[in-house]
């Protein structure tokens, strides 16, 4: 990538020399924006069932990639703010008594067990 000697090589350079070197360099390093990220479309009334659905077909490679996240129908490009409301909402139906999917631990309050009763098992 960078090589010590292509540093040592800048330090001596003049100060526009050097500008010119970081730029070409900067973009050099800079990688597209698809390259090391992986979409993920999701409808926000199915939310947990297409988030399931979305993961669980991921290749095992795709999971070290950034999630970027869609709401099918709403317009947004997902810079970090989807990708926390997306974590935000899904966490929250996850553990939502509603859904079922959780029930007290029989060895302490501060533990949950998989419901085995839930249909999401």
């Amino acid at each position: 990538i960078v090589s010590y000697a292509d540093i040592a090589a800048a330090q001596i350079m003049d100060y526009e020399e050097k500008s010119g070197w970081f730029l070409n360099m900067c973009q050099r390093l800079a990688t597209h924006w698809e390259e090391g990220h992986i979409g993920l479309a999701v409808r926000r009334p199915y939310l947990l069932h297409d988030s399931m659905v979305a993961v669980l077909s991921l290749p095992r490679n795709a999971f070290h990639k950034t999630w970027r996240f869609e709401f099918i129908g709403e317009a947004g490009l997902d810079a970090g703010g989807l990708t926390r409301e997306w974590f935000q909402l899904v966490t929250e139906q996850l553990f939502d008594p509603d859904i079922g999917l959780w029930v007290q631990s029989e060895d302490s309050q501060m533990l949950m067990d998989i419901n085995p009763a839930s249909k999401w098992c």
